[in-house]
């Protein structure tokens, strides 16, 4: 027995009881994630961008650069308008940044050899 008459029980926790300085609340028992099913495929036009896209950046520029770019302009209007599946919307989103990035980059290459032929066309060595 205790000083103050309560028969101590071999459940008390070490360093005092419920409420003391030294005791820590048990963490509340999380209930397990639902299983959500399958999801949708994304849709062909949004694959169809984003290897668009990623060929764009393997060379072929121009050739797949614009293609990619209106396909994946597209098929993000479709998602939003709810005719095809928001599970493509990463793919054309990432397709239209691919395709947009690499067609500034060759305006901005393009521009320089412009400027480059022009100057070496009139006789003024490039600086």
């Amino acid at each position: 027995m205790s000083p103050d008459g309560w028969k101590q029980s071999s459940y008390d926790v070490p360093g005092g009881s419920y409420g003391s300085p030294g005791y820590l609340a048990p963490l509340p028992m999380q209930q397990p994630m639902p299983y959500a099913g399958p999801q949708p495929s994304p849709s062909t036009m949004a694959i169809v961008s984003i290897v668009l896209g990623v060929l764009t950046w393997a060379g072929f520029w121009c050739l797949t650069g614009l293609p990619g770019f209106f396909i994946a302009r597209s098929e993000l209007a479709a998602i939003s308008a709810g005719q095809s599946p928001v599970s493509g919307k990463g793919l054309a989103t990432a397709a239209y940044w691919l395709c947009l990035v690499n067609l500034v980059l060759i305006g901005i290459a393009a521009v320089a050899v412009a400027v480059v032929v022009f100057l070496i066309s009139t006789g003024q060595p490039p600086r």
